[in-house]
Parts: structure tokens; C-alpha cells; sequence
């Protein structure tokens, strides 16, 4: 083998990340493209304001040059019971730049599209995002995503012991000294911060250190259903 081509480093190509993942605001498996696409669809998941999640959603005819061309932007979001819709394209901000001219005709006819459907509007998603950017913040997004189950009994313990700005050890320590019981119940507080029960600060790692700032109702994963189709 050639030493030189052997000793050649690949550089990381994010844009060629696939895969698919599971959301409770999806009836079915999201699918990615990048690792963009799939931290976002983490974040869309975490955010309790949007209410379901559709990947490729529609696919869009439009006129350009004098030929028909089609565009399937790639996602849509419901934010909300009244509904507002987000239609939206997940896109690396140097490939926006450098491909802008090729783009620009088809986020111009999701924007047409979307003047046409009542509270709706198109939106691109970048890696300028703040979220996105923060690795802190994502990394804990994906670890509370993990955690689903609450066990009324330990949700109970969890309230009738918790006072604003305890940290997470030492709401444990109030309801028991015994590690292993710690082990036990912390899940459950876990899965209560995925649900927004707790208000944290979600840009520095979750630890036993984390503090509680304060304790609302848990807002339960909505019963998924497509959102348009």
C-alpha cells in the first residue's frame, strides 16, 4: 500500500450523516441527512412548544426558466393547539452561501406556498443557530430526550421534597441518604426536566451539582399524528 495515501487524513463530512430517529410528536421515524438535520430534530423534539414533527412533508411545483421543477422542503413543525405551522429547511450556512443562486428559486416558491396557507411561514434553520452551537446544551437535550417514564411515586417524593434552588444531589439527600434508592428515583427527576417540570440551566452539563430553579407542571408528549398530508 502506498505510505503516503495510507497516512492520508479524511476529513469529517457532517453533510453525509444519515440515519433515523424516534419522536413522540412523529407517528413515524424522522429521517436525516446531516448531523445538522439531526440536532435539529433533537432540539424540534425538546422544544414544548412545537407539537408534532413531519420530515419531507409536502413537495412543492413551481415554474423556473420556463420548466417545472419540484422542491420538498424538510420539515414542518405545528407550534400550538390554535395551529401555527412552520415549514422549514435545515441547511449548513457556507452551503446556503455558496449555493444561494441554485437555492433561491425554491425557498421562494415555499414562500409563495406557504402565503397561501393561513398562519404558516417558511423559515431556514442554520448552524448559527445558539443551540445548536452550544455542545453543552445539545449534549443535555439528547440525554433528558432518553428518559420518558415518570413513576407517580417518586414524582410525588420529588415535589413534596424539592425547594427553589436546590441542586439535584441535594434534593436526592432530602428523600434519602441510600444511594442506591437515589438511583432509583433519579430517573424519574430526569424525565421530569425532559417534560419542563423543572426550570434548569440547560448550557452547563446536568450533574448532581445542577440547580433547581423552580417547579412547574409536567407537560406531557402529545399523541403523534401527521401534520399534513
Amino acid at each position: 500500500m502506498d505510505k503516503v495515501m495510507a497516512s492520508r487524513k479524511i476529513p469529517k463530512n457532517y453533510s453525509n450523516i444519515t440515519g433515523k430517529l424516534a419522536s413522540e410528536k412523529s407517528s413515524t421515524m424522522l429521517s436525516y441527512e446531516s448531523k445538522l438535520e439531526r440536532d435539529f430534530y433533537f432540539l424540534f423534539d425538546f422544544d414544548q412548544h412545537i407539537e408534532k414533527i413531519q420530515d419531507q412533508p409536502i413537495t412543492i411545483e413551481y415554474m423556473y426558466e420556463g420548466k417545472r421543477r419540484t422542491y420538498t422542503p424538510d420539515v414542518l413543525l405545528r407550534y400550538g393547539h390554535s395551529p401555527y405551522y412552520v415549514l422549514g429547511e435545515i441547511k449548513y450556512h457556507d452551503e446556503l452561501s455558496k449555493n444561494f443562486k441554485e437555492l433561491r428559486p425554491k425557498f421562494e416558491a415555499a414562500i409563495d406556498y406557504c402565503s397561501k396557507h393561513p398562519n404558516m411561514q417558511f423559515k431556514l434553520f442554520t448552524d448559527r443557530c445558539p443551540q445548536v452551537r452550544d455542545e453543552s446544551y445539545r449534549d443535555n437535550v439528547r440525554f433528558l430526550l432518553s428518559y420518558k417514564e415518570i413513576y407517580p411515586a417518586y414524582q410525588h417524593l420529588i415535589e413534596e421534597n424539592f425547594r427553589c434552588f436546590d441542586t439535584v444531589g441535594e434534593l436526592l439527600d432530602k428523600i434519602t441518604a441510600d444511594r442506591y434508592e437515589q438511583m432509583e428515583i433519579v430517573p424519574t427527576l430526569w424525565a421530569m426536566m425532559r417534560y419542563h417540570a423543572f426550570e434548569v440551566d440547560l448550557h452547563v452539563k446536568l450533574s448532581r451539582k445542577t440547580v433547581l430553579e423552580g417547579l412547574g407542571e409536567c407537560v406531557f408528549p402529545y399523541k403523534p399524528e401527521r401534520v399534513l398530508s
